[in-house]
């Protein structure tokens, strides 16, 4: 791995209208072995007419060190755009993590993260994965340990360029971590720099964004792993989490997903032109270098059989 500067972590969470913020903050305080290297950034699209987890105040009193930006929700414009202010917060960490608001954290997850990075002996490690899932009742979480590491597959291709790349669960022992071909947005632990390298794309909406994070990441030198134990849990759609797309109009969602795709497919063609600046690919590796490692056939919009099943894919060469 590259030279990093400190161990301190920037732990990056956007958060929208979200009644789990405060407690997920709380986790990884409470779980991280070394609690006094966090640094949070949020940013924080409140809610006035919500319940007390969704206002402006909502973190008020936590003995930690967080950087707030703060937007009424309606002034939201989606989660890549609330990523993109959020990263804007770095301030030169080792480390960052980048969680969704609806996180738990496992006992020692800095330690294993930073772990697992020296393990996979690259350069530029990113580890990333789909989450295993927690759910709230009577007011407690109820966390499945010992949980699986999902190992993300390509199950569905689009001729706009989207892929649709779903976690399945399989439980096996690993040393280090396992080579993936995608990113997951709800879960990313990587070298602080990334922040600036790979600032989030505020154009993006929502369909689309993982894949361009996940071209964008690789050109610019980045290798994606999948971590070789479980380190968080995440909650799916929880009652009164509110989704920005959900308080969107239908044309709306679809003029921005269009002008998503748009610049999704710019990135499968390597953007020629330098169009998507400073949101391109980078000069480290070539989209199609990332298309032949990852499996996917850009001609025929198609996906190898070996990325459907969720096959390991070999260590990159920079000769492919």
């Amino acid at each position: 791995m590259i030279d990093v500067l400190n161990d301190e972590i920037f732990v990056a969470i956007a958060a929208y209208r979200e009644p789990e913020l405060r407690r997920t903050i709380e986790s990884c305080i409470a779980m991280a072995a070394e609690p006094d290297r966090l640094r949070f950034g949020v940013c924080l699209q409140y809610d006035l007419a919500g319940p007390p987890e969704t206002q402006p105040d909502c973190l008020d009193g936590i003995d930690a060190d967080i950087a707030v930006l703060s937007f009424d929700w309606t002034e939201s414009k989606g989660g890549c755009w609330a990523r993109h202010h959020v990263q804007g917060l770095y301030s030169g960490e080792g480390f960052t993590m980048q969680i969704d608001s609806h996180t738990r954290m496992a006992h020692g997850w800095d330690k294993l993260l930073i772990d697992m990075m020296w393990a996979t002996r690259v350069k530029k490690p990113l580890i990333t994965s789909h989450l295993p899932l927690y759910s709230v009742v009577d007011g407690q979480d109820v966390i499945p340990d010992p949980a699986p590491v999902p190992v993300t597959i390509f199950d569905q291709i689009t001729d706009a360029g989207w892929i649709w790349h779903p976690g399945i669960e399989r439980i096996e022992e690993l040393d280090s971590p396992r080579p993936t071909r995608a990113l997951s947005g709800m879960f990313v632990f990587s070298l602080g720099i990334w922040n600036e390298e790979v600032r989030q794309d505020p154009e993006h909406l929502y369909t689309g964004e993982e894949l361009a994070l996940s071209i964008r990441s690789f050109t610019h030198g980045y290798d994606l792993f999948n971590p070789s134990r479980n380190v968080a849990w995440h909650r799916m759609h929880p009652e009164g989490n509110l989704k920005f797309i959900y308080d969107s109009t239908d044309a709306e969602v679809s003029m921005r997903d269009q002008r998503a795709y748009r610049r999704l497919r710019a990135l499968h063609r390597g953007d020629p032109d330098r169009m998507l600046l400073p949101y391109s690919v980078g000069t480290a590796r070539s989209a199609a270098e990332y298309h032949r490692w990852a499996g996917i056939d850009t001609a025929n919009w198609t996906i190898t059989d070996d990325a459907n099943a969720g096959v390991t894919p070999p260590a990159f060469k920079s000769t492919w």
